[in-house]
């Protein structure tokens, strides 16, 4: 939760400044959502979450991904 900031304008944005390396964008996602939720929330909300997600991604230029894909 350390490293989540918020910008003037209310958005919230995430920075990891503590290793650089190559690998699976995935692999932070899950970290993220499994250290920021608690184990009932993320069950609940997980599926939603990732759906969102993807939608930003493709919205700011990123690749479009479906969940089945993911």
């Amino acid at each position: 939760m350390g490293n989540l900031y918020r910008v003037p304008d209310g958005r919230i944005g995430l920075a990891d400044w503590q290793n650089y390396e190559f690998g699976h964008w995935t692999i932070d996602v899950a970290y993220h959502l499994a250290t920021a939720l608690e184990p009932a929330v993320l069950d609940a909300i997980e599926h939603d979450l990732l759906a969102l997600y993807l939608d930003r991604l493709a919205a700011k230029g990123g690749p479009a991904m479906s969940i089945d894909d993911v």
